[in-house]
Protein backbone atom coordinates (compact mmCIF):
# COMPACT_ATOMS: atom_id res chain seq x y z
CA UNK A 1 0.00 0.00 0.00
CA UNK A 2 2.99 2.26 -0.48
CA UNK A 3 1.54 4.01 -3.56
CA UNK A 4 -1.91 4.53 -2.06
CA UNK A 5 -0.33 5.89 1.12
CA UNK A 6 1.67 8.40 -0.93
CA UNK A 7 -1.46 9.48 -2.81
CA UNK A 8 -3.42 9.79 0.43
CA UNK A 9 -0.71 11.94 2.02
CA UNK A 10 -0.29 14.12 -1.07
CA UNK A 11 -4.03 14.80 -1.39
CA UNK A 12 -5.01 14.97 2.29
CA UNK A 13 -5.30 18.79 2.45
CA UNK A 14 -7.32 18.92 -0.76
CA UNK A 15 -9.62 16.17 0.50
CA UNK A 16 -10.25 18.14 3.71
CA UNK A 17 -10.87 21.32 1.69
CA UNK A 18 -13.53 19.56 -0.37
CA UNK A 19 -15.27 18.34 2.76
CA UNK A 20 -15.65 21.99 3.80
CA UNK A 21 -17.34 23.07 0.55
CA UNK A 22 -19.40 19.97 -0.28
CA UNK A 23 -22.00 20.21 2.50
CA UNK A 24 -20.36 17.43 4.54
CA UNK A 25 -21.34 18.92 7.90
CA UNK A 26 -24.99 19.17 6.88
CA UNK A 27 -24.91 15.62 5.53
CA UNK A 28 -23.33 14.11 8.64
CA UNK A 29 -25.58 16.09 11.00
CA UNK A 30 -28.66 15.04 8.97
CA UNK A 31 -29.63 18.68 8.46
CA UNK A 32 -29.15 18.88 4.68
CA UNK A 33 -32.19 20.50 3.03
CA UNK A 34 -33.91 19.22 -0.10
CA UNK A 35 -32.71 22.29 -2.03
CA UNK A 36 -29.11 21.68 -0.97
CA UNK A 37 -29.41 17.99 -1.84
CA UNK A 38 -30.60 18.98 -5.32
CA UNK A 39 -27.57 21.26 -5.73
CA UNK A 40 -25.31 18.44 -4.58
CA UNK A 41 -26.75 16.09 -7.20
CA UNK A 42 -26.48 18.69 -9.95
CA UNK A 43 -22.87 19.45 -9.09
CA UNK A 44 -21.97 15.77 -8.97
CA UNK A 45 -23.63 15.30 -12.35
CA UNK A 46 -21.51 18.11 -13.78
CA UNK A 47 -18.34 16.68 -12.19
CA UNK A 48 -18.91 13.14 -13.44
CA UNK A 49 -19.88 14.29 -16.92
CA UNK A 50 -16.51 16.05 -17.23
CA UNK A 51 -14.58 13.24 -15.53
CA UNK A 52 -16.08 10.58 -17.76
CA UNK A 53 -15.31 12.66 -20.86
CA UNK A 54 -11.68 12.82 -19.71
CA UNK A 55 -11.69 9.06 -19.10
CA UNK A 56 -13.09 8.49 -22.60
CA UNK A 57 -10.38 10.70 -24.09
CA UNK A 58 -7.76 8.66 -22.21
CA UNK A 59 -9.08 5.50 -23.87
CA UNK A 60 -8.02 6.96 -27.24
CA UNK A 61 -4.30 7.05 -26.42
CA UNK A 62 -2.19 3.94 -27.06
CA UNK A 63 -0.92 3.55 -23.47
CA UNK A 64 -4.51 3.16 -22.24
CA UNK A 65 -4.47 -0.41 -23.57
CA UNK A 66 -1.99 -1.27 -20.80
CA UNK A 67 -4.58 -0.60 -18.10
CA UNK A 68 -6.77 -3.55 -17.21
CA UNK A 69 -9.39 -1.83 -15.09
CA UNK A 70 -13.12 -1.56 -15.55
CA UNK A 71 -14.56 1.80 -14.52
CA UNK A 72 -18.29 1.87 -13.79
CA UNK A 73 -20.03 5.07 -14.85
CA UNK A 74 -21.72 7.13 -12.16
CA UNK A 75 -23.86 8.96 -14.71
CA UNK A 76 -26.78 6.48 -14.87
CA UNK A 77 -27.35 6.85 -11.12
CA UNK A 78 -27.05 10.62 -11.32
CA UNK A 79 -29.51 10.68 -14.24
CA UNK A 80 -32.00 8.74 -12.10
CA UNK A 81 -31.55 11.29 -9.32
CA UNK A 82 -32.08 14.20 -11.73
CA UNK A 83 -35.26 12.55 -13.02
CA UNK A 84 -36.56 11.73 -9.53
CA UNK A 85 -35.92 15.30 -8.38
CA UNK A 86 -37.39 16.77 -11.60
CA UNK A 87 -34.13 18.54 -12.39
CA UNK A 88 -32.38 19.28 -15.63
CA UNK A 89 -28.63 18.84 -16.07
CA UNK A 90 -26.98 21.85 -14.46
CA UNK A 91 -25.31 24.81 -16.04
CA UNK A 92 -22.21 25.96 -14.24
CA UNK A 93 -20.02 28.82 -15.40
CA UNK A 94 -17.19 26.49 -16.29
CA UNK A 95 -14.84 28.72 -18.24
CA UNK A 96 -12.31 28.59 -15.41
CA UNK A 97 -12.95 24.93 -14.56
CA UNK A 98 -10.47 22.91 -16.55
CA UNK A 99 -9.88 19.20 -16.15
CA UNK A 100 -6.35 18.20 -17.10
CA UNK A 101 -5.88 15.60 -19.76
CA UNK A 102 -4.73 12.20 -18.60
CA UNK A 103 -1.46 11.44 -20.30
CA UNK A 104 -0.52 7.98 -19.06
CA UNK A 105 -1.65 5.00 -17.00
CA UNK A 106 -0.22 6.44 -13.79
CA UNK A 107 -2.16 9.67 -14.28
CA UNK A 108 -5.36 7.77 -15.04
CA UNK A 109 -4.92 5.73 -11.87
CA UNK A 110 -4.31 8.93 -9.92
CA UNK A 111 -7.64 10.28 -11.16
CA UNK A 112 -9.33 6.95 -10.45
CA UNK A 113 -7.96 7.12 -6.90
CA UNK A 114 -10.15 10.19 -6.36
CA UNK A 115 -13.27 8.80 -8.08
CA UNK A 116 -13.13 5.31 -6.59
CA UNK A 117 -12.29 6.69 -3.16
CA UNK A 118 -15.30 8.99 -3.31
CA UNK A 119 -17.50 5.95 -3.97
CA UNK A 120 -16.47 4.60 -0.58
CA UNK A 121 -17.47 7.92 0.96
CA UNK A 122 -20.80 7.75 -0.85
CA UNK A 123 -21.74 4.63 1.10
CA UNK A 124 -21.27 6.56 4.36
CA UNK A 125 -23.15 9.58 2.99
CA UNK A 126 -26.01 7.32 1.87
CA UNK A 127 -26.58 6.12 5.44
CA UNK A 128 -26.82 9.70 6.69
CA UNK A 129 -29.15 10.76 3.89
CA UNK A 130 -31.53 7.90 4.74
CA UNK A 131 -31.68 9.16 8.35
CA UNK A 132 -32.28 12.79 7.40
CA UNK A 133 -35.91 13.67 8.14
CA UNK A 134 -35.72 16.71 5.83
CA UNK A 135 -35.17 14.35 2.90
CA UNK A 136 -38.00 11.88 3.57
CA UNK A 137 -39.88 12.94 0.43
CA UNK A 138 -37.01 11.66 -1.74
CA UNK A 139 -37.66 7.98 -2.49
CA UNK A 140 -34.05 6.99 -3.19
CA UNK A 141 -30.55 8.45 -3.34
CA UNK A 142 -29.32 6.62 -6.43
CA UNK A 143 -25.90 8.23 -6.79
CA UNK A 144 -24.98 7.74 -3.17
CA UNK A 145 -26.43 4.24 -2.98
CA UNK A 146 -25.25 3.12 -6.42
CA UNK A 147 -25.88 -0.61 -6.31
CA UNK A 148 -23.83 -1.10 -9.46
CA UNK A 149 -20.65 -0.24 -7.60
CA UNK A 150 -19.59 -2.75 -4.99
CA UNK A 151 -17.38 -0.23 -3.22
CA UNK A 152 -15.32 -2.42 -0.87
CA UNK A 153 -14.57 -4.88 -3.66
CA UNK A 154 -13.96 -2.16 -6.23
CA UNK A 155 -11.66 -0.34 -3.82
CA UNK A 156 -9.68 -3.46 -2.96
CA UNK A 157 -9.36 -4.31 -6.65
CA UNK A 158 -8.36 -0.75 -7.44
CA UNK A 159 -5.66 -0.73 -4.75
CA UNK A 160 -4.13 -3.93 -6.11
CA UNK A 161 -4.03 -2.51 -9.62
CA UNK A 162 -2.73 0.91 -8.54
CA UNK A 163 0.05 -0.58 -6.45
CA UNK A 164 1.15 -2.68 -9.40
CA UNK A 165 0.57 -0.28 -12.30
CA UNK A 166 1.51 3.18 -11.00
CA UNK A 167 5.08 3.57 -12.20
CA UNK A 168 5.17 7.38 -12.12
CA UNK A 169 3.99 8.56 -8.69
CA UNK A 170 4.44 12.21 -9.69
CA UNK A 171 2.03 11.80 -12.61
CA UNK A 172 -0.47 9.97 -10.41
CA UNK A 173 -0.22 12.62 -7.70
CA UNK A 174 -0.62 15.50 -10.18
CA UNK A 175 -3.73 13.91 -11.67
CA UNK A 176 -5.26 13.17 -8.25
CA UNK A 177 -4.55 16.68 -6.97
CA UNK A 178 -5.89 18.25 -10.15
CA UNK A 179 -9.10 16.24 -9.92
CA UNK A 180 -9.56 17.15 -6.25
CA UNK A 181 -9.06 20.82 -7.20
CA UNK A 182 -11.63 20.42 -9.97
CA UNK A 183 -14.15 18.94 -7.50
CA UNK A 184 -13.54 21.84 -5.13
CA UNK A 185 -14.03 24.47 -7.83
CA UNK A 186 -17.28 22.88 -8.94
CA UNK A 187 -18.62 22.67 -5.38
CA UNK A 188 -17.77 26.35 -4.90
CA UNK A 189 -19.29 27.47 -8.22
CA UNK A 190 -22.88 28.75 -8.40
CA UNK A 191 -25.50 26.88 -10.41
CA UNK A 192 -27.45 28.69 -13.12
CA UNK A 193 -31.07 27.95 -13.97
Amino acid sequence: MRIIKQLREATNNLHRAIEKVSMSKSIISCSLSVDDYKKLIQKNYFIHTKVELAFAEFQKIPSSKQLDYSYHSRLPSLQLDLKTLDLIPPEINADHLMLASLENVSGMLGALYVVEGSSLGNKVIYKHLRKNTFLQEIPEFYFFKNDQIKSPHSWKNFIEIAEKEITDIDSATRAACHLFEFYKKVYEAPLFS
